[in-house]
């Protein structure tokens, strides 16, 4: 299982390398977001998870294989993984105040009531995606140190806080709470 996790890194699916290269170049996870500092942030956000994957499949080789890695720290190659993944949360949770602040001029220029509706339901699924976030950082923060710096977090700690969040995600999921740009419609002016 672990191995398929890694070739996914790296070859593709739903996430890896390749599909961060492609974001880069092609902004294809901005969807209909007008902000105009979500662009270098998506992109920041894509190089950022590059190093993570990179960093996370070289601590795998250095574990898996230390007769061919061996000159890699699996244990540091791991913790640079954690850092890029705490640079990751950080972007996204300022790219979540912008999100926040666009829909926030939206619901002030507009009276429809199904449009604050729609408004207010991506405010919600926002706020919960801040919270998911906000845990994915303590936890990328958490297993960027050694273990024998104070600030560690105990794998019980650790372990709580994935449990929080995975709770959270599949409650955002089932209830269709997401943070993404309602899609409102545009009267032609005549």
């Amino acid at each position: 299982m672990a191995m398929a996790r890694y070739v996914n890194r790296f070859c593709g699916g739903s996430c890896g390398i390749l599909q961060e290269f492609e974001n880069i170049a092609n902004l294809s996870w901005l969807g209909k977001w007008k902000d105009n500092q979500l662009p270098f942030l998506l992109r920041l956000s894509s190089g950022s998870m590059i190093g993570y994957y990179y960093y996370e499949i070289a601590s795998w080789l250095a574990w898996k294989a230390p007769k061919l890695f061996g000159h890699l720290d699996g244990d540091l190659m791991m913790r640079k993984s954690c850092m890029c993944w705490a640079v990751w949360c950080a972007v996204e949770l300022y790219s979540l105040y912008r999100k926040h602040v666009e829909l926030n001029r939206l619901s002030s220029s507009t009276s429809n009531k199904k449009t604050l509706k729609e408004i207010r339901a991506s405010q919600k699924g926002l706020l919960i995606t801040v919270l998911r976030y906000f845990i994915f950082l303590v936890q990328a923060l958490g297993w960027s140190l050694k273990t024998s710096h104070p600030m560690y977090l105990s794998p019980r700690t650790q372990n709580s806080l994935g449990l929080a969040e995975a709770l959270i995600g599949y409650w955002q999921s089932w209830n269709g709470k997401y943070a993404s740009r309602p899609c409102l419609s545009v009267k032609k002016s005549d």
